[in-house]
């Protein structure tokens, strides 16, 4: 169809550069114009526009009756209007053809950046018009413009920003490129798995609170869902995507409607947090932006991952530097030269020279205390690139030796000659590998002492059961009876003194009783005074409060603690033994006991006293200052006071000495010690069979008269097997009353085992346990094991009266 003049029709017009003579050249120029991809136009000296093509109407949204005869500056934005203007003002005066970049909005309302060609042309009048022809570049020039910031996001990167920074600049880049997008990233705390909002961005703080903390897991939100499934999520509308209900109404608030998350992964593949974008309106994401997200998430796990990278290498230079200090032993580098080039903290230390003042001097000069012989080993080791190590090398410094062990490491790569020197400081190794042969042969007398203890133990069974059993046949007013008595007494004392060497020997649990302490303090006192210049001075409570107690441990405790004060008085003196009842908030109670209520037993010297630097390890095990001395005196008396429950210390005092003190805590009020005193004679009554196991024979003849004494019948076997058989056979008669079991039987079956196989077959049997080790754990313990009572050796009639009587008439 022929088109007219757009100025008097208002249609999109003829081609205004032919007159009406030419028009049907204008028509055919019109429509091959028509046909132009790109949007044409000519406007004339007035600035109004005069024809447009139809890829004009198309890219701007207007029809050319809208446009034909109106101003062009409708066609730019505000702040480009006006400079399109004057630069089209120019082409007219000069009427040189130019080729601009400028901005438009299209049809859309987007802003799109176009080059424009210009020129001018004059009709056959003379009259000048504009001919624009508009080209979109919007696209490579976005791709050119992401380019570059896409570069120099890296560029920033291989200059060391920080990851803030960075990251920040990525979601810059995001926003530029759409209109009404908020970009975010949330980073992952992978202590809380939780994604947390490290990187400021746009979006409102009262949103920022609610996303700030997402846990990762299927369901919360885009974010907390993408970096759940590594995988990209798109809530198109946030008011109806169910995993934003919970927050949809601070989404509205907030004029956010869309959300897209890309889960920003690591070469590893882990995921180190997600990348965001928020949108201003419902909206699906189209090729353009989910390139986008795909980019920026890239870029920010690269960015993630090199710092990572950068602070792991940090640390990791940080960590070997702080070692090579931090390490007890010397470190010297040198070069081929012996010239040293690194010197650390503890070669620093050992000789008072900077690393400063150390480096370039030769090794020997600057560290003076190499004996030739190692000195001439380290320069071996340096012409002949091989180790030496396990150098010896002792000094004596302030009259003591220290021992070093001196091993030298070649270096010779990447250009690098020289060797690494390590010097160990190895004096308490020595000290402790002369502590464990000491040890060692403590452990084999322990041994000893634990057989001779056992063995003799079972030798006072015979001398003291005999010794009871004979005082039933005398009477009291007899100078015979007073000779049995005084008897007895001394294998008591013999029977303390072999409990020690159990107690040496082996340790183990308390084998306690109820008892109040005032005797057995005494005993022991006047036990380790005896023939010393030394005299004691008692102070006890009116009334005592009994304790629940192994008294052959305690009285060892009593005695090394004596033995302590002895040492520091050996010109005489007196020795000060206090003893109190305390209850809980009491001043002097100690706050480390558990019980409410506690003895305390102060023993006192007036010799030179604990130096300070040392009061924290008198204590230890092999710590001695004297040259005698063994170390395990007060190791055993803590070691002893913290079975019972206790807890030992020391205190300080005024004048000269030291003083120790132990507590212990009591028993309940209803107990009191030594209530029933032993009777002078022991009754008899007793009836039926006794099965008595003990590899010793003196031991089964001594049981056998003291049972027959009681009123008992008596069977004896030797090891746990016989016992068996002997059971077996016995109650196929009558029944056996009582098991005496001996607990250890040399190449033999024991009493720990034979009780468990007799209980077994015969359930309901009762079994006594006895032994030498009077001390053992099982008797602490007995019921664990098996057994209804228990008989340490060595004893006394009236002792196993009152276990049978005790255990049968349960």
């Amino acid at each position: 169809m022929k088109k007219t003049n757009s100025a008097t029709t208002g249609q999109r017009g003829s081609f205004p550069l032919f007159n009406s003579e030419q028009s049907a050249g204008a028509d055919l120029l019109q429509g091959i114009v028509d046909h132009f991809p790109d949007p044409v136009f000519v406007k004339d000296r007035n600035h109004r526009c005069l024809f447009a093509n139809k890829a004009f109407e198309d890219f701007f949204g207007r029809s050319a009756e809208e446009i034909t005869g109106q101003a062009c500056c409708a066609l730019y934005p505000k702040d480009q209007a006006d400079l399109s203007r004057q630069s089209d003002e120019l082409m007219f005066s000069t009427e040189s053809p130019v080729e601009n970049i400028e901005q438009v909005v299209d049809a859309r309302g987007r802003v799109i950046r176009i080059v424009a060609h210009k020129s001018i042309y004059r009709d056959g009048r003379g009259h000048p018009f504009l001919i624009t022809v508009l080209r979109n570049v919007t696209e490579a020039t976005r791709e050119q413009d992401y380019e570059r910031q896409v570069n120099k996001v890296l560029k920033e990167l291989a200059l060391g920003g920080s990851r803030e920074n960075i990251l920040g600049m990525i979601l810059e880049i995001a926003e530029e490129q759409f209109k009404g997008v908020t970009a975010s990233i949330l980073l992952v705390d992978h202590k809380e798995q939780r994604l947390r909002l490290k990187i400021a961005s746009k979006l409102p703080e009262y949103f920022t609170a609610v996303v700030d903390g997402t846990p990762i897991r299927d369901g919360m939100g885009s974010c907390g869902t993408a970096a759940f499934r590594k995988e990209r999520v798109v809530a198109e509308n946030l008011q109806t995507h169910p995993y934003w209900q919970r927050v949809k109404d601070i989404t509205l608030r907030a004029n956010l409607h869309a959300c897209w998350s890309e889960p920003i992964i690591m070469s590893q593949g882990n995921v180190a947090g997600t990348f965001a974008l928020y949108y201003d309106r419902v909206k699906v994401p189209g090729p353009e932006e989910i390139k986008l997200m795909e980019t920026m998430a890239q870029l920010a796990a690269i960015t993630v991952e090199h710092h990572k990278v950068q602070e792991e290498k940090a640390l990791l230079r940080k960590m070997m530097a702080n070692i090579i200090d931090s390490m007890p032993s010397v470190l010297i580098g040198v070069d081929a030269g012996g010239g040293v080039t690194q010197w650390n903290k503890e070669a620093e230390k050992l000789t008072g020279v900077p690393p400063q003042h150390a480096l370039g001097k030769k090794v020997g000069e600057i560290y003076p205390y190499f004996q030739p012989e190692v000195l001439q080993e380290i320069n071996q080791a340096l012409l002949c690139r091989e180790i030496k190590p396990n150098l010896k090398n002792n000094r004596s410094i302030d009259g003591n030796t220290l021992y070093e062990d001196i091993t030298v490491y070649p270096l010779s790569s990447n250009g690098i000659e020289g060797a690494v020197i390590r010097i160990d400081n190895v004096t308490e190794r020595v000290q402790l590998e002369e502590v464990i042969i000491q040890a060692d042969r403590m452990m084999s007398i322990g041994v000893l002492a634990g057989g001779i203890a056992h063995d003799f133990n079972n030798i006072l069974v015979a001398i003291l059961g005999n010794l009871s059993l004979a005082a039933q046949y005398l009477e009291r007013e007899t100078k015979a009876f007073e000779l049995v008595q005084k008897a007895e007494d001394a294998s008591f004392r013999a029977k303390g003194l072999a409990n020690q060497l159990l107690t040496f020997a082996k340790g183990g649990e308390p084998v306690r009783r109820i008892m109040s302490l005032e005797t057995l303090i005494k005993e022991s006192v006047q036990f380790m005074l005896a023939g010393s210049k030394l005299r004691s001075h008692y102070s006890f409570p009116e009334k005592f409060w009994p304790v629940n107690v192994d008294p052959d441990q305690i009285s060892q405790v009593v005695q090394n603690l004596v033995v302590n004060a002895k040492q520091a008085m050996a010109d005489g003196g007196v020795i000060d033994i206090g003893c109190a009842n305390l209850a809980r908030g009491a001043p002097d109670f100690p706050p480390l006991l558990e019980a409410d209520r506690c003895i305390a037993v102060t023993i006192r010297d007036y010799g030179a006293g604990i130096p300070d630097e040392i009061n924290a390890q008198i204590f230890d095990p092999y710590f001695s200052t004297k040259q005698t001395g063994s170390g395990l005196g007060l190791a055993v008396c803590y070691s002893v006071i913290k079975r019972h429950g206790g807890y030992i210390t020391t205190r300080k005092v005024d004048g000269d000495g030291a003083a120790f003190v132990f507590y212990l805590p009591v028993v309940n009020v209803e107990h009191k010690a030594n209530a029933l005193p032993a009777p002078e004679k022991v009754a008899r009554g007793g009836d039926g069979t006794v099965l008595i196991m003990d590899d010793d024979l003196a031991v089964c003849a001594l049981l056998s008269s003291m049972l027959q004494h009681l009123g008992y019948e008596c069977l004896t076997t030797h090891d746990g097997a016989e016992v068996l058989k002997a059971y077996d056979a016995a109650i196929a008669t009558a029944p056996v009353r009582l098991v005496i079991m001996d607990l250890t039987v040399p190449a033999g079956m024991g009493g720990k085992e034979a009780v468990q196989k007799l209980h077994a077959n015969h359930p309901d049997a009762r079994v006594v346990v006895t032994s030498g080790y009077s001390n053992d754990p099982v008797l602490a313990r007995y019921k664990d094991h098996g057994f209804c009572g228990t008989l340490p050796k060595p004893f006394q009639l009236k002792d196993l009266a009152s276990v049978l009587q005790d255990v049968l008439e349960k």
